[in-house]
C-alpha cells in the first residue's frame, strides 16, 4: 500500500512553483529518461559503451592472448603447394607479461630434428595480440569450401587456453587486407570441398600481414642468440686469439676498466650489438652430409681454440660464455646457455669483434 505524503507549502512557495511548475517536472522527466538510457546502454555494451556514430567491432575469436598456453600453425605455400605444421607451448603458463613469457617449440616440421627448441617468444606473443584484433566485417554468401579457398586453407591457427580451443582457417584473399575465414571450436573435419557452407566470414586484421612476412617455420625460432639483455650484464672479459684484450665492470654510472676506473669506451653500445646478433643458420637446420654443412675441424676449432671469446657475468653472478670463430667469410658461434646448437652468423659480425676496443683508447 502506497502512502501519499502531502507537503505543507507557503503561498510564496506556491507562487514560485507556479512559475516553475512546468519546468521542474519536465527537467525531472528528462533526467530520469537519460539515466535509464545510460543504464540500458551500459547493460547492452558492457563497461565500454560505444561513442555516438561508432559501430561495434565484431571479433571472431574471443580469448585472452596472455592466457593462451598452446599455439599451432599449419601453413601452405600457395606457389609450391608445400606445407608445414609446428606447435608451440608456453614454458611458464602462469606468466602473463613479456619478457617473462617464454615459448618453446613442441613439434617441428618433419624434416627437422631440433636440438634447440627456443621459439621467438616476442613474435608469438605479438601475433596472438593481433589475432585477437582480427575483425569480422560480415558473413560471406553461402558457397562451397573450394569457392573460398577453405578446402585447402593457406593457414590454420589453433589456439588453446585453459578454457577452450579455437581453430581459425584462413582461405583466399579478397583484397590485400581481407580474407575469407572460418572459426570453429573443434578441429575442422575433412568434408566435401563442393558442399555448401554458411559459416564463412569476411575478416581483416594486421595478423594476416604478420603471417605473410613469416611464411617459413625458421622465422619462428629464437634466432637472437643471446639469452641476456645488455642491462643484465655486470662484468665483461673479451679474449682474442687466447689473449685477454679487454675487461670491464659496471659502475653505478657507466663502466669501469679492470682497475675499476671509469672508462669512456662505448661499452654499452658494443654490448647492444653483441646481444642482438641473429643467427642466419642453426646447425640442426642443415641436413647431415649436406655440402653446406660444417666440417669437424671447423667445429673443433670453435670448441677448443675459438678466435673470439666473451665471458659475461650477470647481476646474479652467473657466467655465460660466448665463443665465435671465423670460417670462410662466415662466423660460427656457441652460446653456453644454448649448448646443444651451433649458430652461423654473417661476415659483418667480424667488424663488431675486430674494431673493439677502438685503437688508441
Amino acid at each position: 500500500m502506497n502512502t501519499r505524503i502531502t507537503p505543507v507549502i507557503s503561498r510564496s512557495s506556491l507562487f514560485l512553483l507556479g512559475l516553475w511548475g512546468v519546468v521542474i517536472p519536465a527537467s525531472f522527466f528528462l533526467t530520469s529518461c537519460t539515466s535509464q538510457k545510460k543504464q540500458e546502454a551500459s547493460e547492452t555494451q558492457g563497461a565500454n559503451p560505444l561513442l555516438p556514430g561508432q559501430e561495434k567491432r565484431v571479433m571472431p575469436l574471443e580469448f585472452q592472448p596472455t592466457q593462451t598456453v598452446e599455439l599451432e600453425l599449419q601453413r601452405r605455400n600457395l606457389e609450391t603447394g608445400d606445407s608445414w605444421r609446428a606447435s608451440f607451448i608456453k614454458e611458464n603458463p602462469t606468466e602473463t607479461t613479456l619478457p617473462i613469457i617464454q615459448w618453446r617449440i613442441q613439434n617441428a616440421p618433419d624434416q627437422y630434428s631440433l636440438t634447440d627448441r627456443r621459439a621467438d617468444s616476442g613474435w608469438i606473443q605479438h601475433f596472438l595480440d593481433l589475432v585477437q584484433t582480427i575483425e569480422r566485417k560480415g558473413p560471406a554468401a553461402a558457397g562451397t569450401l573450394s569457392a573460398f579457398g577453405l578446402d585447402r586453407p593457406r593457414t590454420v591457427i589453433r589456439l588453446k587456453t585453459e578454457q577452450k580451443e579455437h581453430w581459425l582457417s584462413i582461405g583466399d584473399a579478397i583484397t590485400e587486407h581481407q580474407f575469407y575465414i572460418r572459426h570453429t571450436l573443434s578441429a575442422p573435419t575433412p568434408s566435401d570441398s563442393e558442399a555448401v557452407v554458411q559459416d564463412v566470414s569476411i575478416a581483416e586484421g594486421a595478423a594476416f600481414e604478420m603471417l605473410r612476412r613469416a611464411p617459413e617455420f625458421e622465422a619462428l625460432r629464437q634466432r637472437k642468440i643471446s639469452t641476456l639483455d645488455t642491462d643484465d650484464i655486470d662484468v665483461i672479459k673479451f679474449t682474442k686469439a687466447g689473449r685477454e684484450i679487454f675487461a670491464a665492470q659496471r659502475l653505478s654510472e657507466g663502466w669501469g676498466n679492470a682497475k675499476n676506473e671509469p672508462t669512456t669506451l662505448p661499452v654499452t653500445e658494443w654490448l647492444e650489438q653483441l646481444t642482438h646478433l641473429r643467427a642466419t643458420r642453426f646447425s640442426d637446420e642443415i641436413p647431415t652430409g649436406s655440402p653446406t654443412s660444417w666440417s669437424k675441424s671447423e667445429l673443433q676449432a670453435l670448441t677448443s681454440s675459438p678466435r673470439y671469446s666473451l665471458e659475461l657475468t650477470d647481476r646474479k653472478d652467473r657466467i655465460t660464455r660466448f665463443t665465435l670463430h671465423p670460417v670462410q667469410g662466415r662466423v660460427l658461434a656457441k652460446w653456453s646457455d644454448r649448448e646443444n646448437v651451433v649458430f652461423e652468423l654473417g661476415a659483418e659480425t667480424l667488424s663488431i669483434l675486430e674494431t673493439f676496443p677502438p685503437r688508441g683508447k
